[in-house]
């Protein structure tokens, strides 16, 4: 069965999923906002409805539109669609008749039938009356592609079985392949996970692989851009390091991995912001030697693997920056060499500047935390802390 609250944890190069998390003791921490962003104008909200009021108010249509999870859709293409849509995320403006699929029906019906639906290509037409007698209209196609679920949990099992519990290496990812290919409606998802599993490959350059190292962006946002569009605890843990291996802080899915207070949510507060108060730094160092502890005395269920930089940088971000301090020349070796990407760089970087930020007082880490500032100026996922630095 599919994971309902995964656990994170890294260990020897690999991301590791845990269940039965029952009895774990939870430890509160102030978790980051979770905001409901206009997809036109990008205005954060506290909830959907203030956003779809938002919506209508500042962006009002000229023709009938429809939105999926407060996104936009485009008439002018396919829309193709892998997992079940619920009826709560679909919201309609500037429309009074709905027809699918030429059959006319209410509102109500046309998001309990969308919701219903797995399979196939479906027409949906949108009409609204104007005063004059004129008509303005949308016609949207969609492509619906959502694998069974029977036997998305069996491709999720055989992940961990077969790639999750060995050395990763080509012939692995042909055994997975080899195996999940008499589960024809996962045939997308299952893709992505190989996608993603020939990125590491790539960005390591082993396990004889024939792609160059720079082919491992590629193979990272082929997976990246279909994994999330699915709703499994593996899609999502992998669509949340892909993104953390981009440094898309901001695209980290709070909603399925900070709820759960394990590792990797907290290495991303901590390379959000390294300049945070005292107090906030040592309440997630606390949190992170707690799920540490945990995890020891736990059963792992699977791994998923991992790059050897993300690997090592995510064992630099669960240590405490005193800790750390005394790899500081490693650390700095990494950001020099050639064969590291500049998001790797710039995540030791952010590190580097958390410990020198501690150091206040002492001159030769005011100029690492001035020197690293600087370098990191123009990097986007630096903006939002280097601002109010």
């Amino acid at each position: 069965m599919i994971n309902d609250n995964p656990q994170i944890q890294i260990s020897s190069g690999i991301v590791t999923t845990r269940r039965d998390r029952g009895k774990t003791p939870y430890i509160p921490y102030k978790q980051s906002q979770t905001y409901f962003v206009c997809d036109l104008c990008q205005v954060k909200f506290e909830n959907k409805e203030q956003r779809w009021q938002h919506i209508m108010k500042n962006h009002p249509a000229e023709q009938p539109k429809i939105f999926l999870n407060g996104i936009k859709q485009d008439d002018k293409s396919l829309i193709e669609i892998f997992r079940v849509i619920n009826e709560e995320s679909i919201e309609i403006q500037s429309a009074d008749s709905y027809s699918l699929n030429n059959n006319y029906q209410t509102e109500k019906d046309l998001k309990a039938a969308l919701s219903n639906i797995s399979y196939g290509i479906h027409k949906i037409l949108l009409i609204k009356h104007q005063k004059n007698k004129t008509t303005e209209e949308a016609e949207y196609t969609f492509d619906f592609k959502i694998p069974n679920k029977i036997e998305l949990e069996k491709v999720d099992n055989l992940f961990f079985q077969v790639v999750g519990n060995t050395k990763l290496h080509i012939d692995v990812i042909n055994k997975f392949q080899s195996k999940v290919k008499e589960f024809k409606t996962t045939k997308f998802y299952t893709s992505a996970l190989s996608n993603y599993l020939y990125g590491v490959l790539a960005k390591d350059q082993c396990g004889s692989t024939s792609l160059p190292y720079k082919a491992f962006k590629e193979k990272y946002n082929e997976s990246l851009e279909l994994l999330k569009k699915f709703d499994t605890d593996l899609s999502n843990n992998i669509v949340n390091i892909i993104n953390l291996n981009f440094n898309n802080f901001q695209n980290f899915n709070e909603n399925i991995i900070l709820k759960d207070n394990s590792h990797i949510s907290l290495v991303i507060e901590k390379l959000k912001n390294p300049l945070r108060q005292d107090s906030e730094r040592k309440e997630i160092e606390n949190q992170i030697t707690k799920s540490i502890n945990t995890n020891n005395n736990e059963e792992g269920d699977g791994v998923i693997p991992v790059d050897d930089a993300t690997k090592l940088i995510y064992d630099w971000a669960i240590m405490s920056a005193e800790d750390r301090i005394n790899l500081i020349e490693e650390l700095e070796k990494f950001i020099l060499k050639n064969n590291h990407s500049i998001t790797d760089k710039t995540k030791t970087k952010i590190l580097i500047i958390e410990m020198a930020n501690e150091k206040k007082v002492d001159a030769k880490w005011k100029d690492k935390f001035d020197k690293y500032c600087r370098e990191l100026t123009s990097d986007r996922a630096c903006a939002e802390w280097l601002i109010k630095k």
